[in-house]
């Protein structure tokens, strides 16, 4: 889990949505939006996607790992919203 200042507030996460800029794939959608101190993340994983709680919690783990592992090559000062899309849990690691 990340840290307090690293996650994403309900407050920032309206702003995201009618500030933030776009970007799809077919499993994967960002959004993203300036941030005030530091970079910030979220993941967000519907009950479409998978009704098992523990594939959505997986989805989740991999992203933030993934997130940690290419930190040093992140723009700084983003706030960014990842949604994980129908087919997602049958990507590979």
């Amino acid at each position: 889990m990340f840290s307090r200042k690293e996650r994403i507030s309900r407050a920032t996460f309206a702003r995201i949505f009618s500030q933030g800029r776009t970007a799809y794939t077919d499993k994967l959608s960002l959004r993203c939006s300036n941030s005030q101190g530091g970079n910030q993340y979220s993941f967000v994983v519907s009950a479409k996607v998978s009704k098992l709680a523990t594939a959505r919690n997986l989805l989740k783990r991999r992203g933030r790992y993934i997130i940690r592992k290419h930190a040093d090559k992140i723009e700084k000062f983003l706030a960014c919203i990842f949604f994980f899309k129908l087919g997602a849990t049958r990507l590979n690691f």
